[in-house]
């Protein structure tokens, strides 16, 4: 079975000649409900479309089972946190073949001319917070995000601020290389609130070099009564942290 991923921005395709010659070869196809309305006057005649929904399992199954050559659409590089990864991982017997496009941050970067090799990029795309907060903590000065609908620029810079990360500034794009394509300058505070569509992605940058709060002040626990001070002190209590290699360990 092979498989060919081509990348395409959420604007309306001009496709060479590798890439008809590719489309043609095959009757399947499979992708985004956007993509199909992008490429689907490029399609030939009796091709049969499946729509990339989560789970994955169901059409991971279907190529299985069927064992045809396939083309699948896909936003940007598949390879850059996409379903190209997945692919390759989920059906090792495939002949993969990539024809990848500008990915997300990448396209968002070019309008704003910057340098985004400086930059950490983290995925929250269906991921946890392990790594964004990982970064926080190490004082990361510039970080490129990709998004979902669950963590949201909004949810994401909600987070920041609760934990007193207020000490970023926010270069946003929305439906980048699209009709509907938005670039925007955000405060932290202004990001909470903003109104977003999808997909987006974003690129954090420090203002300044503040440290947020690395620890609890002794006012703020539940002490013994009628025994104000019987509680450690926070210079030992840090100490006593250190000291546990926290960031080493998996189980606390």
């Amino acid at each position: 079975m092979k498989v060919s991923i081509i990348g395409i921005s959420d604007r309306y395709p001009l496709l060479a000649k590798k890439e008809m010659e590719i489309i043609h070869a095959v009757s399947n196809f499979a992708g985004g409900v956007r993509h199909h309305d992008l490429v689907k006057e490029y399609l030939p005649s009796g091709y049969q479309w499946e729509n990339i929904t989560v789970p994955l399992s169901g059409l991971f199954s279907k190529m299985e089972q069927e064992d045809k050559d396939w083309v699948i659409f896909a936003s940007g590089d598949p390879l850059f946190y996409g379903i190209g990864n997945t692919i390759k991982r989920t059906l090792p017997q495939a002949e993969v073949r990539v024809v990848p496009d500008f990915n997300s941050l990448q396209l968002l970067a070019h309008k704003l001319q910057i340098s985004y090799g400086e930059y950490q990029t983290i995925s929250l795309t269906g991921r946890p917070f392990d790594q964004f907060d990982k970064a926080l903590i190490q004082g990361c000065s510039k970080m490129g995000i990709l998004t979902d609908r669950k963590n949201t620029p909004a949810t994401i810079a909600k987070r920041m601020l609760e934990y007193g990360y207020s000490n970023y500034q926010m270069y946003y794009g929305e439906c980048l290389g699209g009709d509907k394509e938005k670039i925007l300058k955000l405060s932290l505070e202004e990001a909470v609130t903003f109104n977003y569509n999808h997909p987006n992605c974003f690129y954090l940058e420090k203002t300044n070099d503040k440290i947020p709060r690395k620890a609890i002040p002794e006012n703020e626990f539940a002490i013994l009564e009628g025994r104000p001070n019987m509680i450690t002190k926070m210079p030992i209590r840090l100490a006593s942290l250190a000291k546990m290699n926290l960031h080493t360990k998996r189980v606390f």
